[in-house]
């Protein structure tokens, strides 16, 4: 078998139809698609065996609530495709991404991994779509082999080709790489459990670290639907911690390289930034602020952080860096509310 699927889904009974039938309907026919119930207590579960009982390329998987990263694990334990692909239950693909995938990978069967692009959409209150943009990864088509891999890696967190702060050449999202089967579950057993912002990001570093050959398309075959509500746009408690478990593992995947350590520094500082900004939105008052932030935060690598030079950034970023690494919460906290607790 050529490709499997695994989509993580948690109460996901509004979309989860869509997004199974834009695997159905791929022009590509060699794959499979498990489908990991993840513990959903709407009408998911029962969804999700309708499906498997119509077409006998869809197996699914019931499992206690345990998260995305641990519900891509137990999914791909059981794929027995070459190639995995993640799929999240509230998006969709382009009808022709696996026959693409297909073609990139008969030209270059050394292919570790094939990286792709994906569009934007907003879906309107009426149901139709509109693709608000497209965005593919920052280096030119074709296979990145031995030495030129490095390319990728130095540029994967911060593209430090263009001199303006920026979020990486290539996008940190699981659901735009097809990985080879054996690579895949290796690397995913080395994500943490229980982190719920980043693991994209550190599974597909440990990916690249291992890769020898990879393929980068600039196709955009993966639609990724706007969810103001989703955990990447709000604060939640424990965001904060779960930041600094992030900070540490990119650092042990950085290999004290300098380079690398400056990227994740920079990409770090702008993540607590966000996180600190939507805390001071919605506690009540300052002390509330404070202990929020105090219960979460990793001294060590607070200090690891003001310690660490980011040459070539901007002034208002070098502000970031400052306010957080110095702990000047009331400063942070009075900026949050006259700045945007008016527009929200």
């Amino acid at each position: 078998m050529r490709f499997s699927f695994i989509i993580p889904a948690f109460n996901a009974e509004d979309h989860i139809e869509r997004c199974v039938e834009s695997v159905l309907d791929q022009t590509g026919r060699d794959f499979e698609c498990v489908i990991v119930d993840d513990g959903s207590s709407d009408r998911t579960a029962e969804l999700c065996d309708a499906l498997a009982k119509r077409d006998p390329r869809i197996a699914v998987l019931h499992t206690p609530n345990q998260g995305v990263i641990l519900a891509r694990k137990a999914g791909s334990a059981v794929c027995k495709g070459d190639y995995l692909l993640c799929l999240d239950s509230d998006d969709s693909l382009e009808r022709g991404l696996l026959e693409k995938l297909d073609g990139i990978l008969t030209e270059n069967p050394d292919a570790d991994m094939v990286a792709f692009g994906y569009r934007t959409c907003i879906q309107g209150k009426t149901g139709e779509t509109a693709v608000a943009a497209e965005v593919a990864d920052a280096f030119d088509e074709g296979m990145y082999r031995g030495e030129r891999i490095e390319l990728i890696r130095d540029n994967f967190l911060y593209d430090g080709r263009t001199g303006t702060e920026n979020d990486g050449a290539m996008t940190y999202s699981m659901c735009t790489k097809a990985i080879r089967r054996d690579l895949f579950v290796r690397c995913i057993a080395k994500v943490p459990g229980g982190i719920r912002l980043g693991e994209d990001m550190l599974f597909v570093l440990n990916v690249l670290n291992e890769c020898r050959a990879v393929y980068v398309s600039r196709y955009c075959g993966y639609n990724y639907y706007e969810n103001p509500r989703s955990a990447t746009h709000n604060y939640r408690e424990g965001d904060i911690r779960n930041g600094y478990r992030v900070l540490r593992e990119l650092l042990n995947l950085s290999g004290g390289g300098e380079n690398r350590t400056v990227q994740a520094m920079h990409l770090m500082v702008n993540y607590f930034w966000d996180k600190y900004i939507s805390c001071g939105c919605i506690a009540e008052d300052f002390g509330a602020f404070r202990s929020m932030i105090e219960n979460e935060t990793d001294r060590d690598l607070l200090a690891a952080i003001r310690d660490t030079d980011l040459p070539g950034m901007s002034g208002a970023f070098r502000f970031k860096k400052y306010l957080i690494s110095r702990h000047a919460l009331r400063t942070v906290r009075l900026y949050s509310v006259l700045r945007f607790r008016k527009a929200r």
